[in-house]
């Protein structure tokens, strides 16, 4: 809605009002840190090698905050496991149907990421590898998990059959594949 926030610009940082995501947040994260590396010198891949079994880490630990709150739910469900936001102060739609906590299956993903990158990292063969390793893992976590995801104010494209976060998805994947190969052949970037 680039008309609406060039008409209100201070609308862009209310983040009281929400609207933020996670793939917001890691490419906002993403850019500060090359700029960070590049004003004090150190290696960008190498860095975000560092930092991305954390970031998984804490995507578990957000996505478990999410669950607490109530917002992000999932669609409708009547399966054993599915829970209701009855409290009033929950971010949900509807406070009285039972929905997948689509908050708890991205965090237990997270989780899962979290453990194989730090597995990974000590055989890892050139710079970006767990970066780029991680962003796979959670492009397709994501691209899954929005099919269970309740909260359709999200926004979606292609006449609602795919939601902004899996329009994101589809579009990582065949780009990080590709940065694999290009630095899996430069061993000499570490």
């Amino acid at each position: 809605e680039f008309p609406y926030y060039m008409s209100h610009p201070s609308k862009i940082i209310a983040l009281w009002e929400g609207g933020y995501t996670f793939y917001g947040a890691l490419a906002g994260a993403m850019g500060f840190m090359y700029l960070y590396c590049k004003i004090v010198r150190i290696p960008f891949l190498q860095f975000s090698d560092i930092a991305s079994p954390g970031t998984a880490l804490g995507l578990f630990i957000g996505r478990t905050g999410c669950f607490f709150a109530g917002c992000c739910w999932g669609r409708p469900s009547s399966l054993p496991w599915a829970v209701t936001f009855s409290n009033p102060n929950a971010f949900t739609d509807n406070h009285a149907v039972a929905v997948h906590p689509t908050q708890l299956y991205e965090a237990f993903g997270g989780l899962l990421i979290f453990l194989y990158l730090e597995r990974r990292f000590k055989s890892r063969r050139f710079a970006g590898q767990i970066t780029f390793n991680g962003l796979i893992a959670y492009a397709i976590l994501r691209f899954v998990i929005e099919f269970f995801r309740g909260d359709d104010y999200r926004g979606f494209v292609f006449g609602g059959f795919l939601s902004y976060s899996q329009l994101i998805s589809l579009a990582l994947i065949p780009l990080i594949f590709s940065a694999i190969i290009i630095y899996s052949k430069d061993t000499n970037r570490f």
